[in-house]
């Protein structure tokens, strides 16, 4: 875990936010994914309960990561959201996330 984050603080130092899925549980989808601009909505395999996320934000940055229940990431289907680091194990599958307001 703490490995982990050191990896994402690295890669927050070049870019605004970094994001890492790792859902073993559901479909073995693992991804990392980073960037300065907003990120639109973007389909995952599905991450299931018990699976882990963890998302970097600088503190100058105001992105906001978005996670929803399906695409086309309807704000009807947003189950949770963070500007702030998170590192989170899922309660609910997710579908879907994009990154706002950066």
């Amino acid at each position: 875990m703490k490995f982990t984050l050191s990896v994402l603080a690295l890669f927050a130092s070049a870019n605004a936010w970094t994001m890492q899925f790792d859902c073993p549980r559901g479909s073995h989808f693992e991804g990392s994914y980073s960037g300065s601009k907003n990120k639109g909505c973007t389909s995952i395999p599905a991450c299931v309960p018990g699976d882990h996320m963890v998302w970097g934000n600088t503190k100058k940055s105001n992105c906001v990561l978005r996670l929803y229940a399906a695409a086309p990431c309807a704000a009807d289907q947003e189950i949770g959201h963070s500007k702030e680091n998170w590192d989170h194990k899922f309660g609910q599958a997710v579908f879907a996330w994009g990154v706002t307001n950066c």
